[in-house]
């Protein structure tokens, strides 16, 4: 279905915009999402004490390997190299991270305060 009179020219003048921002649209995206990668990474998270607590076979190996593979990901998407293969490495990064570090369903659920009388 095509709309005629002044809201298609609305829709096709925001379809020009868009068009004409496409790159630098996705070259900020990319560059958002690395720099999360980019704050882990450079405070040196994940770290071997981390790690040794959570019972990694060799932390201060397994540390390095994911700094390495943060930065990894990060060039991979700021420069624009192999983005596709840049972008499925930081997703399986945050499936396994999320999976064995962040584990936020094996804590205590916090206790409620009782609701205040007035």
């Amino acid at each position: 279905m095509q709309l005629s009179g002044p809201s298609s020219r609305i829709f096709s003048y925001t379809d020009k915009i868009a068009e004409n921002l496409r790159d630098v649209l996705l070259l900020l995206g990319r560059v958002l999402i690395a720099s999360m990668f980019l704050l882990t990474a450079w405070f040196g998270s994940p770290n071997a004490g981390y790690l040794t607590f959570l019972g990694y076979p060799s932390p201060t190996i397994s540390s390095s390997v994911a700094i390495t593979v943060e930065f990894i990901v990060i060039i991979s998407l700021v420069l624009g190299i192999g983005t596709r293969y840049g972008a499925l490495l930081g997703i399986a990064f945050v499936v396994i991270a999320t999976i064995t570090a962040h584990r936020y369903w094996g804590y205590p659920a916090a206790k409620k305060a009782p609701p205040k009388r007035g």
